[in-house]
């Protein structure tokens, strides 16, 4: 198991107020601390491990803070079990990145507390415990516990749109076959041709991604580039019928009118 080593930066600052009544501030630490930080770290990571020496801070007034360095691994949660002497009115924790950004700060309410981190990354990480009223000791004892997987990313599933055009075939020309494959498009508007026999009658059905494509409309030229019927969904599904009388090349057209995504369309003859 790898040995955390931890650094403890001097006060690196100091605003006092003239004329306030600061109460006395012992040479050491209280051993009181330590066991009150600890068991502040210990109830809120019940399965955790201890981890590196108890950490000291002193405030002598207002505003005074102590930093410390510490290696946190990344993929673990950082449980920073707090105590302060009695002197101390207002205290608050600070941490850093690696790179010196800092991450997440926190009011503790005096006497006691605990201030929780999960690492994203491995590196050194600065924690600064400051005083913002009162003096005296202050120690901070941590645990670790292995953070929780996050879930993995459900990726949703694109509709069937092949399934949803044979359905509307078998609802509105029931005995009616595909001509041919399914036509694909994402572009605004995507042209095909398909031939028609004259006698029959011919279904054309588009759908579009539900969600993306808004409304879908389809258009059809006869052999003479003549259009002969349209249909303007304000849906993601369209449909245009047509009987031919002449028979060749015609030209049909699907348009993405708002939105935008994939849509699929169906030729179907009776």
């Amino acid at each position: 198991m790898k040995h955390l080593v931890f650094f403890t930066l001097p006060l690196l600052a100091a605003i006092g107020g003239c004329g306030h009544h600061r109460p006395a501030v012992s040479p050491d630490p209280s051993p009181d601390l330590e066991v009150r930080a600890d068991q502040e770290a210990r109830a809120s990571a019940t399965e955790g491990e201890r981890v590196g020496p108890t950490l000291y801070g002193v405030a002598y007034h207002d505003d005074q803070f102590t930093d410390f360095r510490m290696p946190l691994e990344g993929g673990n949660c950082y449980w920073f079990g707090l105590a302060e002497d009695p002197g101390i009115k207002k205290f608050a924790v600070y941490i850093w990145s690696p790179s010196e950004k800092r991450l997440a700060s926190e009011r503790v309410r005096p006497p006691q507390g605990v201030f929780k981190h999960c690492a994203e990354q491995s590196g050194v990480y600065r924690l600064e415990g400051k005083v913002g009223e009162g003096a005296g000791h202050f120690a901070v004892v941590i645990y670790k516990t292995k953070a929780a997987e996050k879930p993995a990313l459900v990726q949703p599933q694109k509709a069937d749109l092949a399934a949803v055009i044979e359905k509307q075939a078998a609802s509105a020309a029931p005995g009616a076959t595909r001509q041919g494959d399914f036509y694909s498009g994402t572009a605004d508007t995507s042209e095909w041709y398909t031939s028609l026999e004259a006698g029959k009658c011919y279904w054309v059905i588009g759908a579009g991604e539900p969600g993306k494509v808004k409304k879908l409309f389809i258009y059809l030229w006869d052999p003479q580039n003549k259009r002969v019927t349209e249909s303007r969904s304000d849906t993601e599904n369209v449909m245009v019928g047509h009987c031919a009388k002449t028979p060749g090349m015609y030209k049909f057209q699907a348009k993405v009118d708002s939105g935008s995504g994939e849509y699929k369309v169906g030729v179907y003859v009776k």
